[in-house]
């Protein structure tokens, strides 16, 4: 070894199996299955320079598609300059990407069909175009994030979300929001919304706790998950226990392509687009907006909200 990161030990993993297989994908497969905990690996070799080869469990990687040319990165951001075209990788999954091509397996080796999806802003968004920081760029740019987020969700005087079994959230008894930071805050807000609404009493806990009290779930729970990135790990995790054992969930994410997306049963996306300022600003008052969106919504199924209360609230 000649560092003292703990991820040297997967380099030395996968120089072996590539010896033994001579295919750096097959190599990444083997030295993946033996790996626990969160992680996404890139991996490449000199006799292969033309190849890149990644895998991810519990951490991000998203692929994009250019012309003569492919990315990984941990978010679109890292590519956007180049392509607004792009591949949401699932968990444990390993991508293999050439110039020309690209090809997903699972970590069985089964051929998986990544899903597609397209960025919908450009490299200027990430840039702070005249402003003096980030952070007064973005909020400015608060009043268009909330535009966009209700934008194409308020039809004939009703709130439209797609992804949504409107059936199966009518029996819901009860909700619970889970966030870390800024979008615990937010379902802080959105407790309010709901409740006031549609009358569906409201829990809102950090996401780091939530596994590690047992908390009491069925098919009449719904968990509802906020992030910004839609990589947030706990939040992340949290869901997945959910799942387990049985709770309804929903996500409110600002990314395409998001592991929380895919990971949720529906998604409302707040399209506040790229947000680089530390303190959050815009994202909040989308996620806010979108929780808004959300008590609306369940306050509709439930008979409890109908055009004129959208009307009085000028929507």
């Amino acid at each position: 070894f000649t560092s003292e990161t703990d991820s040297e030990v997967a380099a030395h993993l996968v120089a072996r199996a590539y010896h033994q297989t001579n295919n750096l994908t097959e190599a990444l497969r083997a030295v993946v299955n033996r790996l626990d905990g969160a992680f996404t690996l890139l991996v490449v070799h000199q006799d292969e320079p033309d190849v890149v080869v990644g895998a991810r469990r519990n951490s991000p990687l998203v692929i994009g598609l250019g012309e003569g040319e492919n990315f990984l990165g941990s978010d679109v951001a890292a590519f956007i300059e180049f392509t607004r075209n792009a591949l949401a990788i699932g968990q444990d999954q390993i991508v293999t990407i050439t110039r020309d091509n690209v090809s997903v397996i699972d970590f069985d080796g089964n051929p998986v069909e990544p899903e597609p999806f397209e960025v919908t802003w450009d490299a200027s968004a990430a840039t702070k175009g005249g402003w003096s920081s980030f952070m007064a760029k973005e909020i400015s740019e608060e009043p268009q994030a909330v535009a966009d987020t209700i934008r194409g969700r308020i039809k004939d005087g009703l709130v439209h979300i797609d992804g949504f079994d409107a059936k199966a959230l009518a029996g819901i008894e009860r909700i619970i929001v889970l966030g870390c930071g800024t979008a615990a805050y937010s379902g802080l807000v959105g407790k309010y919304a709901i409740e006031q609404w549609a009358r569906i009493p409201v829990d809102v806990e950090l996401s780091h706790e939530f596994r590690y009290r047992e908390p009491v779930l069925g098919p009449n729970t719904l968990v509802v998950s906020v992030s910004q990135s839609g990589e947030t790990m706990d939040t992340l995790m949290a869901v997945k226990y959910a799942r387990e054992i049985g709770a309804r969930t929903l996500s409110i994410c600002n990314t395409q392509g998001a592991t929380l997306a895919r990971e949720s049963d529906a998604t409302i996306y707040t399209h506040a687009g790229p947000e680089v300022a530390v303190a959050s600003t815009k994202a909040l008052t989308a996620q806010i907006t979108a929780g808004y969106l959300l008590g609306l919504y369940l306050g509709q199924v439930r008979g409890a909200v109908d055009a004129s209360e959208l009307k009085a609230l000028g929507l």
